[in-house]
């Protein structure tokens, strides 16, 4: 009995042991003498489980990435409603006013950026749900021309608002909602910058011809008088969480790059002591 018991206790130690070692025999053998392969073996084995928590952390991002999706179109859904209603009251007011009523111009404005808001909206909805927009043949001019109103209101009165707009500029390819985005965070911006002591934030469209080879470009340049921009604060100004301006701000100009480089354009920055100026090149379309 005792006998037969310690045969069993024995064969289940081999089997156990059996169990581990499923590698043949030689294998294991030029594993314990070759300690290179065993290293290597190693780090192959460190780097797929680094690989696995990779992928793990990313679909965890993905699927919040998902979840923020569905939870903008409930937002956007709602905030649009609240357009609707802002609208419908501005509407309103303008059929109140006559056309030399000193506060159309102010209720016109208003409007235009409720309707902007909307077009803001949609594109969030677009992003939400993958669906890349049409692109179409943009006049940089007619985009700046069609917002002014907002720009003014923008602005503030303390500041002049100065146009230069060619009305021979080509046309560029891509979206008139990401644009016109550019130009309001741009002037948006110009206008802060000296919104203490007052100023100008000077828009301007031209086309210019680039070196050899690279054709014509449609260019859009924002200027303004204020006090400039570091050298240090001007190698961040395009970082998502970064701000000359304050806890919560700087997410204009890091979609400014992102909409600029979807657009094959460049962006070149002088700053001084007597003011910026953004300049924006993007390839003209035949």
């Amino acid at each position: 009995m005792h006998a037969h018991l310690v045969t069993t206790v024995a064969q289940r130690r081999s089997m156990k042991h059996t169990r581990r070692s499923t590698l043949p025999p030689r294998l294991l053998s030029a594993l314990a003498n070759n300690t290179e392969l065993r290293d290597w073996l190693e780090d192959e084995l460190e780097a797929l489980r680094r690989q696995k928590s990779e992928l793990e952390a990313e679909l965890v991002r993905t699927q919040r990435l998902a979840s923020l999706g569905a939870f903008s179109n409930v937002v956007v859904h709602d905030f649009n409603n609240l357009l609707s209603a802002m609208r419908g009251g501005a509407d309103a007011a303008l059929g109140e006013l006559s056309h030399e009523h000193p506060a159309r111009a102010d209720v016109e404005a208003i409007r235009d950026g409720i309707e902007h808001a909307a077009v803001l909206c949609r594109q969030i909805r677009l992003h939400a749900d993958s669906t890349p927009p049409e692109v179409e043949l943009v006049d940089l001019s007619s985009v700046a021309t069609a917002c002014t109103p907002l720009l003014r209101l923008l602005v503030g009165k303390n500041i002049e608002l100065e146009l230069d707009l060619s009305e021979e500029l080509p046309g560029v390819a891509g979206h008139h909602v990401e644009l016109r985005q550019v130009l309001v965070n741009l002037v948006t911006n110009a206008a802060e910058a000296q919104a203490q002591r007052g100023g100008r934030v000077c828009v301007r469209t031209f086309a210019e011809v680039g070196r050899p080879g690279e054709g014509l470009f449609a260019v859009l340049s924002v200027s303004d008088g204020g006090p400039g921009i570091r050298p240090e604060a001007q190698a961040r100004l395009f970082e998502p969480s970064y701000s000359t301006k304050g806890k919560g701000r700087g997410v204009g100009l890091s979609a400014v790059r992102r909409i600029v480089l979807d657009h094959r354009g460049t962006i070149a920055i002088k700053s001084s002591e007597s003011g910026t100026l953004f300049e924006i090149r993007f390839p003209a379309e035949d």
